[in-house]
């Protein structure tokens, strides 16, 4: 793999920021130029219903469309919607029999934009012009249209949420072998457990980024890999994993404020200290001090500074693993609350 120096000076940083800003700005007036949806989007802003009157006196249909094998099979998405329609859901093949559709970015399916909510755990844009509301990663409400609902949720044992069945998933990818994690866990210091080996990734696919930082780490000591990329697909929980290694490398895949994905939750849970690169929101309630994030340092120099320092200190590398990862327990009572009220428009159209 080629070494690519992607992180040389604070500039690069804040380059890269304006960058992406940029994207995001070229994106959204290229789908709202000139299209008849221009003023819903900005100027329309969804009727908050204090009395959610539909979800509570009927169920509601629902339509799942362009999404991964194996979705809402008792997972966390089908969890999350229960919680929403307190009346009853129920899981309909058609769309123009739905009063609901949910709809993701694996597939050409088209549905009536004035039913369908967009969902994606990637760094996705949500399409305004294809969905009159979206849940996603994107820390922006987009004037009250997108939902910002962190995929590291899907981690969490929240009350009611049945981990056993979500188990038997046929997707059949590496994910969804772990046990979900308590949320109590996170607010306290994790058991030291004296590991033996260095740093572990798990990859499934390639990524311009991770190999830069897998190339730079690997100058230092070597990292062992497991995933398609590796050749080394693994499917079985990786936890057994985990405890084996003292870090953990696992960035994201994108730089996007908000796109925090299982990755760096599982890697701290699991006994690691996660050595990350992603944007962490400013109202997080996650512990930046209980990981190393290459996005803090202005020169890979530094940054490997700290790789050694933390690998050969055992002081040091203590005072981040005893660091808690959560400064406050999580609540998705405001996700559920605001995706209720987007059903309530779309029921009341």
């Amino acid at each position: 793999m080629k070494y690519l120096d992607i992180k040389s000076s604070q500039g690069s940083r804040n380059s890269l920021e304006i960058m992406i800003n940029l994207l995001k700005k070229i994106r959204l007036r290229k789908i709202y130029k000139d299209s008849k949806f221009k003023n819903d989007i900005f100027n329309y802003k969804p009727f908050f219903y204090e009395k959610r009157s539909f979800l509570e006196s009927k169920s509601i249909k629902i339509c799942i469309i362009n999404f991964w094998d194996g979705a809402f099979e008792k997972d966390f998405l089908d969890y999350f919607f229960r919680r929403i329609c307190i009346g009853g859901l129920v899981y309909v093949n058609s769309v123009n029999e739905a009063d609901v559709v949910i709809s993701s970015h694996f597939g050409s399916v088209k549905s009536p934009r004035h039913k369908t909510i967009f969902f994606s755990g990637e760094s996705y844009i949500p399409n305004f012009e294809k969905y009159i509301f979206s849940i996603s990663q994107h820390n922006n409400d987009w004037n009250g249209h997108n939902v910002y609902l962190p995929l590291w949720y899907s981690r969490l044992a929240w009350n009611g949420f049945n981990y056993e069945n979500t188990r038997q998933s046929s997707n059949g990818n590496t994910h969804g072998y772990e046990e979900l994690i308590n949320k109590n866990y996170l607010l306290k210091r994790r058991k030291f457990n004296e590991p033996k080996k260095f740093c572990v990734i798990f990859a499934s696919s390639k990524n311009n980024l991770r190999t830069s930082l897998y190339n730079l780490i690997s100058t230092y000591k070597n990292i062992d890999g497991y995933g398609k990329v590796f050749d080394r697909p693994f499917f079985s929980s990786k936890e057994e994993i985990y405890h084996q290694y003292k870090f953990c490398l696992c960035p994201e895949n994108s730089f996007l404020d908000g796109y925090v994905t299982e990755k760096l939750i599982d890697a701290w849970s699991y006994g690691c200290i996660p050595i990350y690169y992603g944007k962490i929101p400013e109202n997080s309630n996650i512990n930046t001090k209980s990981f190393i994030n290459f996005s803090d340092f202005d020169s890979s120099n530094d940054f490997m500074k700290k790789i050694k320092d933390i690998d050969s200190n055992y002081e040091n590398y203590c005072e981040i693993y005893n660091q808690n990862f959560l400064n406050e327990e999580p609540d998705i009572d405001y996700q559920i609350n605001l995706v209720s009220n987007f059903i309530e428009n779309i029921l009341r159209f």
